[in-house]
C-alpha cells in the first residue's frame, strides 16, 4: 500500500495502516536517528516516540509533504531536541560537580585551619591558654575571668595580648588562608 493510502486509513483509526507505516519506516528511521544519537537504543526510543505521536495525532494530522519526508524531518528534529536536552543536562551536572567540589575544598580548608588554630592554642603557656579559652570560647568578659580565677583584670588583659601575639606568629600562614576563606563566604 502506498503512503497516501496509509495516511488516509490512519486518519480513520485503522490500526493496520499504522502497523504498515511502522513496519515500512521503523528500521530506516532508526538507522537515521542512530547517526545523530550514536546510541541504538536511544535512536529506537526516539523513532517509537515519533511514530506513537503520529498515531495519537492521527485525526488532526496535517502532512503537506511526502510521508517519508515528514517522518525523517520529525525524527531529525526529535534527535536535535534530545541532543540539546542532553547538552543542557550535562552543563547542569558539571556546574553541580564544580559547586560540590568547591564546597568540599572550602570545608577541608576550614577544618585544616581550625586544627592549626587548636594546635597553636595548645602551645600557649598554661595560664595564658586557660584565660584565652575562657575569653574566646566561653565568651566571658575580662572582669568575669578575673573574678573566676582570682586575678586582676590587668593580668587578664596582659595574658590575652600575649596569647594573641603568640598565635599571630604561629598562625601567620593560616591567617592568610582564613582571610581567603572569609572572602569566599
Amino acid at each position: 500500500m502506498d503512503d497516501q493510502k496509509l495516511l488516509t486509513y490512519l486518519k480513520v483509526d485503522n490500526e493496520l495502516a499504522f502497523e504498515g507505516i511502522f513496519r515500512k519506516y521503523f528500521i530506516p528511521l532508526t538507522g537515521f536517528a542512530n547517526g545523530y544519537m550514536d546510541d541504538r537504543e536511544q535512536a529506537k526510543d526516539i523513532v517509537q516516540a515519533v511514530l506513537l505521536n503520529i498515531w495519537e495525532q492521527r485525526e488532526s494530522l496535517q502532512i503537506h509533504t511526502a510521508l517519508k519526508s515528514y517522518l525523517f524531518n520529525a525524527v531529525r528534529n526529535s534527535c536535535l531536541n534530545e541532543l540539546q536536552r542532553n547538552k543542557t543536562k550535562q552543563k547542569r551536572m558539571e556546574g553541580l560537580l564544580t559547586e560540590t567540589a568547591d564546597a568540599v575544598n572550602s570545608r577541608m580548608e576550614y577544618a585544616e585551619l581550625r586544627q592549626q588554630i587548636y594546635a597553636a592554642i595548645q602551645l600557649l603557656p598554661e595560664e595564658c591558654k586557660r584565660i584565652f579559652i575562657l575569653s574566646r570560647f566561653e565568651k566571658l568578659k575580662y572582669s568575669e575571668i578575673a573574678t573566676r580565677l582570682g586575678i586582676s583584670v590587668k593580668t587578664v588583659e596582659a595574658q590575652i595580648s600575649k596569647a594573641l601575639r603568640v598565635l599571630r606568629i604561629k598562625l601567620a600562614s593560616a591567617l592568610s588562608m582564613l582571610l581567603m576563606f572569609l572572602k569566599l563566604l
